[in-house]
């Protein structure tokens, strides 16, 4: 009887605490179900905590709680498949994860860069992803772990990237046996950044050796923070743990070497960090495909919400 009460409690204080979180996702967002409780359990554990965190100890300490809760996942080795080989080298003075197929089915090369708001996350925890482009290319993959920000900030990571891809193809080619001139280059979110950042750095030298790039929802600018994909968070999303401005700001001033405090990252997330000027030059409007409105206010949107 007591057993019955005991269980019967938990799961009406668990079916209270989801009601109150309850922050329903637009219909049209892929897999609508399983994320709607991940994103409730994302709040719980990473979100609200790291809220406090930052309030008590500042966006730093927060950075590191983020980077300990990634590593918990990954506490139990990934078992490599048998149709690869992964190793931890150096090239180019930099930490690179090299997964070789067993059976190769050409001397290209994939160099790819992870992504993680440039202070988190690490080459290890895509090997799944890392297997699956082995299997499907059967190429020889390079996964650079470079220096995260803040300890970091840029240039470190993209000056890593940079002398990884520049060793490979003037020096490591021959100790890889890749072709050096079918070296393809990717990376996803600020990993995408990095790597068109290496492309954009060679190609203003005239070292045209890059034989393509993918960038994965890359970060390609900081020109605006209320532009339609940022307003469509505050539309649709706003209050939710999935990827939000205030985020992005942190991030982009811990790459930066610049304080992340709160006061700066509402100064971002408000675009007060481009003049004028810039907002309405021609040079933007044609970069960036839209205009840099003047900053509106996000509390007006919070309460049509409601």
């Amino acid at each position: 009887m007591w057993l019955f009460l005991y269980w019967t409690t938990v799961c009406l204080f668990f079916l209270m605490v989801v009601f109150l979180l309850y922050i329903p996702l637009p219909p049209e967002i892929a897999d609508r179900k399983k994320l709607q409780l991940l994103e409730i359990l994302l709040r719980i554990g990473y979100e609200y905590p790291g809220d406090l965190i930052e309030y008590l100890f500042g966006p730093r300490i927060r950075n590191q709680y983020i980077r300990l809760l990634i590593a918990i996942g990954y506490i139990i080795p990934w078992p490599s498949p048998s149709y690869m080989k992964i190793t931890d080298e150096y090239i180019g003075g930099t930490r690179v994860r090299v997964y070789t197929p067993c059976e190769k089915r050409g001397r290209s090369a994939l160099v790819f860069i992870h992504g993680g708001g440039w202070a988190t996350m690490r080459a290890a925890y895509y090997d799944d992803l890392m297997s699956i482009f082995v299997r499907v290319l059967g190429v020889t993959v390079f996964s650079i772990d470079y220096r995260l920000a803040p300890e970091y900030p840029f240039p470190y990571p993209v000056d890593d990237c940079e002398a990884v891809v520049s060793d490979l193809y003037y020096s490591s080619w021959a100790r890889f046996d890749i072709d050096r001139n079918q070296i393809c280059i990717a990376g996803d979110s600020a990993g995408g950044n990095l790597a068109a950042v290496v492309v954009q750095r060679l190609s203003r030298r005239d070292e045209h050796f890059i034989k393509c790039q993918v960038l994965i929802y890359p970060v390609i600018h900081v020109f605006g923070f209320q532009l339609p994909s940022y307003l469509a968070y505050y539309e649709k999303y706003n209050g939710t743990s999935l990827l939000n401005p205030r985020a992005m700001a942190r991030w982009i001033l811990l790459y930066l070497g610049l304080p992340a405090n709160r006061r700066n990252v509402e100064k971002l997330t408000a675009n007060q960090h481009i003049s004028e000027k810039l907002k309405s030059s021609k040079e933007i409007l044609t970069m960036i495909g839209h205009a840099v409105e003047h900053p509106i206010k996000i509390s007006e949107i919070k309460h049509q919400q409601v």
